[in-house]
């Protein structure tokens, strides 16, 4: 459930990336409908999912080459995290920062390998033939972005990690609060405000294939609000800039 397939839809529109909302013995339940019946036996992608954990948050650790100098950061704690440059002809960006408890230039001799393989040899998929949907009706988008809205906190201690981390106050992390949302640039329709006004709960879906049945990846939302849209000119035409806050 919520995992993104990919879908072969025969030569007119190829594989078609969808969101699976249900799974009943052997029937899936899409988003929202594919645009063709397909052949029996036609292939079906399946793909990896990730989300929110509440819990088990661990620090990250860094090596930064900067001129000569190899730089170790240790204990370093997520700021925060979006995917941002979603748009007609951009590529998805991860985009994170984070705080670092402690550095040095002496634990490591090298840098990890640079050979690339499996997913970290894929390049990011240009946004083409990406499908958004608002409680499965497909609506045109120029841009995107997603904030997954985690703040985190150090867990800072007298004698935080001992001998292990000298120099750090800090022993660990802790999610302490969470408040995901995004915003989307849509044009114009009469529905968005009604939607507004009466509060109403929405699944949001994005879905890209990026031209290959091996690159693709997926943004599923199965509940949210949107918040007050503000006009905006996209290009000579009437659009709008819609913000959204995360329910479930």
């Amino acid at each position: 459930k919520y995992m993104m397939v990919t879908v072969y839809c025969g030569t007119t529109h190829g594989y078609v990336p969808r969101i699976i909302t249900s799974i009943a013995s052997n029937a899936l339940t899409l988003d929202h409908a594919l645009p063709s019946v397909p052949d029996n036996g036609a292939a079906v992608i399946a793909s990896s999912k990730y989300t929110r954990a509440n819990t088990g948050h661990l620090s990250m650790a860094f090596k930064v080459k900067r001129d000569d100098v190899l730089y170790t950061l240790l204990g370093c704690k997520c700021e925060s995290a979006k995917i941002s440059s979603i748009n007609a002809r951009g590529t998805a960006i991860l985009e994170t920062t984070w705080s670092v408890s402690d550095w040095n230039t002496t634990a490591a001799a090298s840098l990890p390998a640079t050979t690339l393989t499996g997913i970290t040899a894929a390049k990011a998929p240009v946004i083409k033939g990406a499908p958004f949907a608002i409680a499965a009706v497909e609506e045109l988008i120029h841009s995107m972005e997603f904030d997954f809205g985690a703040k985190f906190s150090f867990i800072d201690a007298t004698n935080a990690l001992g001998t292990d981390q000298a120099d750090s106050a800090n022993a660990g992390v802790e999610m302490v609060a969470s408040e995901p949302g995004g915003s989307f640039k849509a044009y114009y329709a009469a529905g968005h405000m009604t939607v507004f006004a009466a509060g109403t709960e929405q699944a949001l879906a994005i879905q890209s294939m990026g031209g290959s049945t091996g690159v693709a990846w997926g943004l599923y939302v199965p509940k949210m609000q949107t918040m007050l849209p503000t006009f905006e000119d996209h290009n000579g035409m009437l659009g709008e800039g819609i913000a959204f806050k995360v329910t479930d």
